[in-house]
Parts: structure tokens; sequence; C-alpha cells
């Protein structure tokens, strides 16, 4: 009779490893960093930068008053929607500063 084998996935254990060493967080402000152009498109992101989440809010620093109030409306709600959609629903509300 074979044993079963022990042995993971070298993917698998570094997943876990990262899982440990990373909050959640973390991974989810990397991946909205990496994705900001793909999700605001590339206007909105020249005049925007993602800088951090805090509990469930994304902190993003705005160019201008006039971008601010753009994405404090309609356009803000769309960006989140997308982010909710694409990167994680635990992303509550966005912070345009």
């Amino acid at each position: 009779m074979k044993k079963k084998s022990s042995f993971k996935s070298i993917g698998s254990v570094i997943e876990e490893i990262i899982e440990h060493i990373k909050p959640p967080a973390d991974l989810w402000l990397d991946d909205v960093k990496d994705n900001w152009v793909k999700i605001v498109g590339p206007e909105v992101a020249k005049n925007t930068k993602v800088e951090r989440i805090e509990e469930s809010v994304l902190l993003v620093s705005v160019s201008s008053h006039i971008w601010k109030n753009e994405l404090r409306g309609g356009l803000g709600r769309i960006i989140l929607k997308r982010i909710q959609n694409e990167i994680t629903d635990k992303i509550k509300r966005i912070r345009w500063q």
C-alpha cells in the first residue's frame, strides 16, 4: 500500500508564508496600486496617488480641488465599485485628499 505524499508545491508554501507575513490590507493596497491606471484610466491616474488603507478606507492624494470635487461625486463611486469587484470588497470607502 502506497503512502500519501505529504509534500506541498513550492508555490503553495510561498503563498502560506506571504499570508503570514503581510496583512491582507497590504496585499489589497499592492493590488490597487498595480492596477490603478486600469481601474481609473490614465487621466485620473496622472492626477491621483494611492497612499494607504486605514481600516476599510482607501486614502488617495489628489492633485487639485477640481479633481477632488470630481472624484467625490459619481466618478468616485464608479471607481470604488471597480475596486470592490476587481480587488476586494473589504474596501468600503475612498477618501480623496
